[in-house]
């Protein structure tokens, strides 16, 4: 559904072979609406992106099924107590300003709202779609994410082998400690941004 809304939006405003920049969930949307209108993408920047979120048989998410449970236990239970402590593990507590400003973001959702979204988020799975993305990629990762651990990097890198006409994707690790790089390392994360626009 986020990705069909993405694609009436582009359609609405005329975009046409678009770099788009995807952060978390939004770099998979990217890469769900590629498949369906590649006219629209001349690039993905899949920023801290994930296609599943939860552990499985050889495959490292980031979280047990408990832990998402318990997560989206604490959202239904105090969403008001859970949005601080969500905001300090997934920017970093190095990082107190950007987590102070990420939480007053987060706490401006309607609780039931970020339920729906964080089950959606956190329950998907939608490693299947990575083989048959054709348009250029460029993963961006932090080294140490609470949320999607470089492995989950790795992981897309090998199974988007066929994008870029079979080149795969490329990758870049920024020194970081958060799922948030435009937060916590925002020089960083610009020059690899302009890098990317310059060099592609």
């Amino acid at each position: 559904d986020f990705a069909d809304e993405l694609v009436a939006l582009m359609d609405e405003l005329g975009l046409r072979g678009t770099v788009f920049l995807g952060h978390s969930m939004a770099g998979m949307i990217g890469c769900i609406a590629s498949l369906a209108r590649p006219d629209l993408f001349s690039h993905l920047v899949l920023v801290g992106a994930s296609p599943r979120y939860i552990n499985d048989d050889g495959y490292e998410g980031g979280f047990d099924r408990g832990e998402v449970d318990a997560m989206l236990g604490a959202i239904e239970t105090d969403f008001t107590e859970w949005a601080p402590l969500f905001a300090e593990t997934v920017v970093g507590v190095d990082h107190p300003a950007a987590v102070a400003k990420f939480a007053k973001q987060l706490a401006m959702m309607r609780p039931g709202t970020a339920l729906r979204v964080m089950r959606a988020v956190l329950t998907c799975d939608v490693r299947d779609v990575l083989p048959d993305v054709k348009a250029p990629c460029t993963i961006v990762h932090c080294t140490q994410d609470a949320v999607a651990p470089l492995a989950v990097a790795r992981y897309m890198q090998h199974r988007l082998a066929g994008c870029a006409g079979g080149g795969g994707a490329a990758s870049v690790v920024i020194q970081s400690s958060s799922h948030f790089p435009q937060l916590t390392a925002p020089k960083e994360f610009v020059r690899v941004i302009e890098a990317i626009l310059l060099h592609r």
